[in-house]
């Protein structure tokens, strides 16, 4: 779990992540400790084929698909750090495959957006917190929380996308709606790069 989170759309109050054990068991099998800390080195991973499916791509064909997001530079040496990093390996012919098997790398990555009052910008901070977030829920005083429940008509829109509420006390949390998980908003690049500032601090804790 980690405190005021930095997602691409700003600061989250608590993200905590969820990794699948025998994903990580796999990556750290295939010696790829180091984390993919980009989103466009994340994209780009996304886009080429696993090594088992006995496909590849070609970097020209990267360098369409990122013509209007990335200089060929630019796509060369975020390649080239994929390598490096053993993500990536070229074929014979030069073409790219990806040493995968582990991918996603967790089984949940929750969001709480927590706000004292805010109830309508608290919601629209969970509600961007999708794009990284398979559940995503506000936290407001457990009163509020409760009187929020009790007639959500006024925020229908944020909580049919599936965020959840939760009410806090001084000494206790309650849940009063459940976050359904989303698999439809977030971006897959985004998400992949989320999870990997979660690896890339349990990586370090380690080497510590």
């Amino acid at each position: 779990m980690k405190e005021e989170f930095v997602s691409p759309w700003g600061i989250c109050d608590f993200a905590g992540i969820q990794f699948n054990l025998k994903h990580v068991q796999h990556r750290l099998g295939l010696r790829q400790k180091k984390a993919v800390t980009s989103i466009t080195r994340a994209a780009l991973l996304l886009q080429v084929p696993d090594v088992e499916d006995r496909r590849s791509i070609s970097v020209d064909c990267l360098a369409k698909k990122f013509s209007t997001a990335l200089t060929r530079e630019c796509l060369e040496r975020d390649i080239a750090r994929l390598q490096a990093d053993g993500f990536l390996v070229r074929t014979k012919r030069g073409t790219l495959q990806k040493r995968n098997g582990w991918m996603p790398l967790q089984d949940r990555i929750v969001a709480v957006e927590a706000k004292l009052a805010r109830v309508e910008e608290a919601l629209q901070q969970a509600r961007a917190n999708l794009g990284f977030a398979a559940e995503s829920y506000v936290a407001l005083p457990i009163q509020l929380a409760r009187r929020v429940a009790a007639d959500p008509s006024q925020w229908e829109k944020y909580f049919d996308l599936g965020i959840g509420l939760i009410g806090v006390a001084s000494t206790r949390c309650e849940l009063f709606i459940d976050a359904d998980i989303n698999s439809h908003c977030h971006d897959p690049a985004v998400r992949l790069y989320c999870a990997e500032k979660f690896w890339n601090e349990a990586a370090r804790s380690e080497a510590t």
